[in-house]
C-alpha cells in the first residue's frame, strides 16, 4: 500500500477515512518469476496494482506458438476492462517476468470501494487515460 495510495492521490483527493477503507480491502501478493496473475480461460477474480516487478501479456496462437503482446511495469493498475458485475475470461495470460509484488483487490471489494467512495470511478478513469496516453 506504500506506493498504491500515493499513486492514486496523484489523480484525486481522498480523506484519511477513505484511504483506511481502501487499505482494509487490499492485500499484497508476491508472484515469483513465471507465475501467473491471470490465465487464459479462467475467470478473472481480482484487480491488481504492480508495486515492484514486471508482468507480460502473452497468448498462444493456433499452432501453439507463444507470442508476447506487451509488458506491464511498476505503478500500473491491472483492470479487466469490465464493470465488475460481468465476469471476464481472458484469452491471454499475465505472467511475472521477474519476482513481482502487487496490491490486490477482489472484484467484489473493488466494486464496494466504487460504490462507497464518491469520485473513485473518476480517479480510476484518470489513471486509465494516463496509461493509454503513454502507450
Amino acid at each position: 500500500m506504500k506506493s498504491f495510495i500515493p499513486y492514486v492521490l496523484q489523480f484525486g483527493n481522498l480523506t484519511t477515512q477513505q484511504i483506511d477503507f481502501i487499505s482494509s480491502k487490499a492485500y499484497e501478493v508476491t508472484l515469483h518469476k513465471d507465475e501467473h496473475f491471470w490465465e487464459a480461460g479462467k475467470v478473472v477474480t481480482k484487480i491488481g496494482f504492480i508495486t515492484h516487478g514486471i508482468l507480460r501479456v502473452f497468448y498462444y496462437n493456433n499452432e501453439g506458438e507463444e507470442h508476447t503482446r506487451y509488458f506491464i511495469e511498476e505503478n500500473h493498475l491491472i483492470l479487466d476492462g469490465h464493470d465488475g458485475e460481468t465476469s471476464y475470461t481472458p484469452s491471454e495470460y499475465l505472467q511475472a517476468v521477474t519476482d513481482t509484488k502487487l496490491v490486490v483487490f477482489s472484484k467484489k471489494d473493488w466494486k464496494e470501494i466504487s460504490e462507497t467512495i464518491a469520485g473513485w470511478d473518476s480517479i480510476i478513469q484518470k489513471i486509465t487515460a494516463t496509461y493509454l496516453r503513454k502507450n
